[in-house]
């Protein structure tokens, strides 16, 4: 029955698909999937940088097509626009969930490329918390510009505005300025 519906419902516009699914009639969820996969898929590849999260964002754009036509209103929007807009959505609320669980306290903050794994742990763990670790240090290296990124060394070797100042040879309102930026930027 499933296959058979499948090819019937391609030839249903979306908002008749979208009608069925509000009656609780879920067997053609699968046809409104495959019309917007395409959609998905470009939008986490365009998002991640890994495998592993492109895979994890295509699951978070699949859900967001099912949780879409449960909340469309035809009369503010065509649903590929609003699809659309609620996969990028998904995908990017995702990704910043990710990055604001790998933010580290202010209070453990230190020369970033100075960090070691405290040992104890098993292998594996050494293992998992290096890349973690390594992905932070790409997120921050991606998310900074040159300057942010020298005056956020700098400043976490313990040196003062006026010495990062004189060093990098800018004002010390730049100096604020950029500490200033590279704490929204790593929010």
């Amino acid at each position: 029955m499933g296959n058979k519906f499948i090819e019937e419902g391609k030839n249903l516009s979306d908002n008749e698909i979208i009608s069925r699914i509000c009656e609780n009639d879920y067997s053609c969820v699968q046809v409104l999937i495959d019309r917007y996969m395409p959609v998905v898929v470009s939008s986490a590849k365009a998002y991640s940088v890994s495998p592993l999260e492109n895979e994890e964002l295509i699951s978070e754009g699949v859900l967001a097509i099912f949780k879409a036509a449960k909340s469309f209103d035809p009369e503010k929007a065509k649903f590929s626009t609003f699809v659309t807009l609620c996969i990028k959505r998904a995908m990017s609320d995702e990704i910043k969930s990710a990055l604001r669980s790998k933010r580290i306290p202010q209070s453990m903050i230190s020369s970033i490329d100075g960090m070691e794994i405290e040992s104890g742990d098993s292998p594996e763990d050494i293992v998992i918390s290096r890349e973690n670790l390594n992905e932070f240090k790409d997120i921050i290296r991606k998310e900074l510009s040159d300057t942010e990124l020298k005056v956020l060394s700098l400043f976490l070797e313990g040196k003062t505005y006026a010495d990062i100042s004189e060093e990098l040879n800018i004002s010390l309102k730049s100096v604020d300025n950029a500490l200033s930026r590279v704490r929204n930027k790593l929010r």
